[in-house]
């Protein structure tokens, strides 16, 4: 089953499909087979807001180590279906004369079948914001990513930066740059870091750009 809409403020695909696997000789090891790839966005507010959704289903492996699947769509101890949907809204918004942004949150989760070692629910928030007058520009970015593992620990990592650049000469512009980030993925408590840097970019041509950058 195949669906498309490309028109008016709700776009999107759907591809569905499912194999039936039927065994004459042992019912119990009957099963569907489902495919499930999805993806849709709607403007919920002209130039404004946005909300984008995906959802899949598809048949992975549970072990690099166990028997690999043979292509030949039977039913096998290493693979399992495993569903993932996951929604996000955006906002753009304006920041005064020759500035705006862009904020978003995303909510996924993941669930299989037959096992939780890959279940998850995954949160993320992202801020993005900028403007320029004149030779002086200006940004803004910042993010937080959370992974909840259902058999296993939360993660959480931060990140945020801030630069600011002069551009005397249509072609050359100087930056400066200050950051910060802080996650807990090792397992070993929480840890952050800062840094500071600056730059110059060169842009010959509109196709050709270089920046040469140091933390």
């Amino acid at each position: 089953v195949e669906v498309t809409s490309r028109a008016g403020r709700v776009v999107g695909s759907l591809q569905y499909g499912a194999d039936a696997l039927i065994h004459a000789r042992d019912s119990g090891r009957n099963a569907v087979r489902h495919a499930l790839s999805a993806l849709g966005s709607a403007q919920v507010v002209e130039n404004h807001l946005d909300v984008d959704a995906r959802a899949s289903i598809s048949r992975q492996t549970l072990s690099a180590f166990g028997t690999q699947p043979a292509g030949t769509g039977l039913a096998d101890d290493n693979t399992t279906d495993v569903a993932t949907f996951a929604i996000s809204p955006s906002l753009r918004f304006g920041l005064g004369p020759g500035a705006g942004g862009r904020a978003s949150v995303e909510w996924t989760r993941t669930r299989a079948s037959s096992t939780d070692a890959g279940d998850a629910d995954g949160y993320s928030a992202e801020l993005a914001a900028g403007g320029r007058r004149g030779i002086f520009a200006w940004s803004l970015d910042a993010s937080r990513v959370v992974d909840d593992f259902r058999a296993g620990r939360d993660t959480t990592q931060d990140e945020a930066v801030a630069t600011a650049s002069v551009a005397p000469w249509r072609e050359v512009a100087f930056l400066l740059r200050a950051g910060w980030e802080a996650n807990d993925v090792l397992g070993e408590g929480r840890v952050s870091d800062s840094f500071r840097g600056a730059g110059i970019t060169v842009q010959p041509h509109d196709t050709l750009r270089a920046t040469f950058q140091r933390d």
